[in-house]
């Protein structure tokens, strides 16, 4: 099954099927499908009634059914939100949240479908943990839909917009904050990441880590990725984080390998910060790696996911609930402690010495491998492959890979003074890092130079996000994800239903071109009409009005999060308005 960034449409507008039962062996499937009741449901038949408990989930064996908003959220008429077939699951958001259910499900057809109770979702779950996975794979399934419903992609007061970052046990989003001002890029767009309901509910993490989230919602740091609240829902936890826009430093050193040595210790500042504002306020990281420091686009260093060290890819080792990457654990941690600061630059020392030598101090396969590594073996020496690393640079390597924990945190501490004072500007609010500013040298490694802060402009924004439409009467916006062509239409499976009878069933389409947002008609009965001059496709631009039977849209505004148009009936605009159109000339496709 394609991870949720592959996720394809269906032809229908509908989500992908999702396959229930990956990664359960021949037994465990047996079991699981004792468990299901099978149903049959005639055309026309109501089988999920909005605002009904939700006591059970659905599995589509045959037959079509149809999603749809309740006739009284509908303006009195059922809206149809999707059309879904075989292999498709529906129901398991209001039983993984035990609210009422938000929409009717309707037979489109004769269906045969599989009913799963919440007693024996619940009972399965204790039998069989790789259904554990499966939730968080279902949940991600569901929030990865590009569809125009955004009652599924709702996470507290924030709408995801799109997956930007998938594994085994993390998935992440952008989001946008429907309640905060529009003029507040900060906190209007941000990463929601999903916890895996494998790790929530182990025994004691929840408890560890609101303690330590409640610590980190607190801090904020020039050098440390915000975490703003967090959401317990759908049978997990999804924190909500400062959006970056950037690289993580593991694709710089994977594509360029060595890092030019002088400049390493720009990066160890930055990191050394982050580090130092958390342990002050008792937060451990645990897992101090590339994967987890992002380089903003205006380099600013981040360093994320604090108090969870929770791995994207690679082979990991789970101590209680917390998984780390072996290939940077601190010896300490490999014998079953939970870790000091000291352990947090025992894991910087390992990543450091890879951006100076180009290639990690040690390598293994197994577990038991790793772990006499860090316990009992050396480093090849540094100057071995690197010979002109600046001393402070070695000594501080050097210091942070001590084997014993109190003994490094003494070579350690006295470091520290110097790693801060050379990048860092305390205010009486925040502590304030510097710009790194990182670009390749003949050599093929690196050069980052520091600057001081805000001597640069901040980087714009990607150009859209979303495109974010206001329908008649209706207080906010509505939100269309741009990951791939929308469909305007006035019935499904269109992706933006407009109710005016001169528009067709697929009458144009919106799509992102590199000359910005470019609208194609679809062979309407009616014809498109850009600034009253009737075209088969245009780029448009801020100002322009597009005709679509006796509906105008117009485009408002862009935003950090997208396009913003406002929808109105010809009808309404006053007689003789001209101010209402743009006289523009339009200019030719792709100018």
């Amino acid at each position: 099954m394609p991870m949720p960034t592959d996720i394809p449409d269906s032809p229908s507008g509908a989500p992908a099927p999702f396959d229930l039962l990956e990664g359960f062996s021949a037994e465990q499937a047996a079991l699981l499908r004792s468990r299901l009741t099978s149903l049959s449901i005639q055309a026309g038949g109501l089988f999920i009634r909005a605002g009904e408990p939700g006591d059970c989930l659905y599995v589509v064996r045959s037959g079509e059914v149809e999603v749809a908003a309740p006739p009284a959220a509908a303006g009195g008429a059922r809206k149809v939100l999707a059309r879904l077939g075989p292999g498709h699951v529906v129901g398991e958001m209001a039983l993984l949240n035990r609210e009422p259910r938000n929409a009717d499900v309707i037979a489109a057809t004769d269906c045969e479908l599989d009913r799963l109770s919440a007693v024996d979702f619940e009972s399965l779950c204790a039998q069989v943990p790789v259904l554990k996975l499966v939730l968080t794979r279902l949940v991600a399934h569901r929030l990865s839909w590009s569809g125009s419903d955004v009652l599924a992609r709702r996470i507290g007061s924030y709408t995801v917009i799109a997956p930007i970052g998938e594994g085994g046990m993390a998935w992440v989003y952008r989001a946008v904050c429907n309640t905060a001002p529009a003029d507040d890029p900060e906190r209007r767009v941000v990463a929601l990441k999903m916890l895996p309901h494998s790790l929530v509910t182990r025994s004691g993490f929840l408890e560890q880590f609101r303690q330590e989230a409640s610590v980190m919602t607190g801090l904020r740091h020039e050098n440390i990725v915000s975490l703003y609240e967090t959401i317990e829902t759908y049978g997990t936890m999804f924190l909500v984080l400062e959006y970056v826009q950037g690289r993580s430093l593991r694709d710089w050193v994977e594509s360029r390998g060595k890092f030019a040595p002088d400049n390493v210790w720009d990066i160890a500042c930055g990191v050394t910060q982050a580090l130092c504002a958390a342990h002050a306020r008792g937060v451990i990281h645990r897992d101090v790696k590339p994967d987890n420091i992002m380089v903003r686009h205006d380099g600013v260093v981040k360093l994320m996911d604090f108090g969870i060290a929770v791995p994207v890819s690679g082979p990991t080792v789970d101590l209680g609930g917390v998984a780390i990457s072996p290939r940077y654990g601190a010896p300490e941690i490999f014998a079953g402690e939970r870790g000091d600061p000291a352990a947090d630059f025992y894991n910087l020392g390992i990543m450091l010495y890879e951006m100076v030598a180009g290639r990690a101090p040690f390598t293994a396969d197994t577990y038991e491998d790793w772990a006499e590594m860090h316990q009992t073996t050396m480093p090849p020496p540094l100057r071995q492959y690197c010979p002109n690393v600046r001393p402070d640079l070695e000594a501080l390597i050097t210091a942070a890979l001590i084997k014993d924990p109190a003994e490094r945190w003494k070579a350690i501490a006295p470091m520290l003074d110097r790693l801060s004072v050379k990048t860092v500007v305390q205010t009486t609010a925040s502590f304030v890092g510097s710009r790194l500013r990182i670009r390749p040298t003949e050599g093929g490694g690196h050069a980052v130079s520091t600057e001081p802060p805000h001597s640069q402009p901040a980087a714009k924004p990607p150009a859209m996000i979303a495109l974010w439409i206001r329908f008649p009467g209706e207080p906010k916006e509505r939100a269309f994800l741009m990951t791939r062509p929308l469909v305007i239409g006035r019935d499904a499976p269109a992706d933006i239903l407009i109710a005016d009878v001169m528009v067709s069933r697929r009458h144009a389409e919106f799509s992102i071109t590199p000359q910005g947002l470019h609208m194609r008609d679809l062979g309407s009965s009616n014809g498109s009409f850009v600034n009253e001059q009737q075209i088969t496709e245009a780029n448009l631009i801020q100002g322009d009005q597009l005709r679509v039977g006796s509906t105008l849209l117009t485009f408002e505004r862009e935003s950090p999060t997208g396009i913003h148009f406002s929808i109105a009936s010809c009808a309404q605009l006053p007689a003789g308005d001209t101010g209402n159109v743009s006289d523009r000339p339009r200019p030719e496709v792709g100018a």
